[in-house]
């Protein structure tokens, strides 16, 4: 798994225990379960590495071009889900309004506040604001 592997498919190799054996051992065996989220880590790290070596590898050709651009995306997307502090989306919140923070407004600015988040994320929604 560390090195790419699907647990899917090691399973499914004959006398390796079952998906689903795997799965509750997962879940009900403490140093299995850290075990696998290392081994998830890992795999994280794994296809983060494939990323540029499928990218240095690539073909000067639209078709190559296309599958290695194919297999960038699921590369990326992988490591984000198997290690997402490392190599998901960040994301950040705003806890200010108007440069107090939120926990320092009365209830009446929070209230408006979150209204106009409300209403700012509807126009968006429909094509009506502009996104930064």
């Amino acid at each position: 798994m560390a090195h790419g592997g699907s647990v899917a498919d090691w399973c499914a190799q004959e006398s390796n225990p079952g998906y689903t054996t795997i799965m509750r051992w997962r879940d009900e065996i403490k140093e299995f379960r850290e075990k696998y989220t290392r081994a998830q880590e890992d795999q994280g790290d794994f296809y983060a590495e494939k990323v540029v070596s499928t990218a240095e590898q690539c073909l000067p050709d639209a078709i190559e071009i296309q599958r290695a651009k194919l297999k960038i995306d699921s590369y990326k997307w992988a490591a984000g889900k198997r290690k997402p502090k490392d190599y998901g989306d960040k994301s950040s919140v705003d806890l200010t309004s108007g440069g107090k923070p939120i926990e320092s407004l009365t209830d009446e600015e929070r209230a408006a506040r979150t209204l106009a988040i409300l209403d700012e994320a509807r126009a968006r929604r429909t094509g009506q604001a502009p996104t930064d």
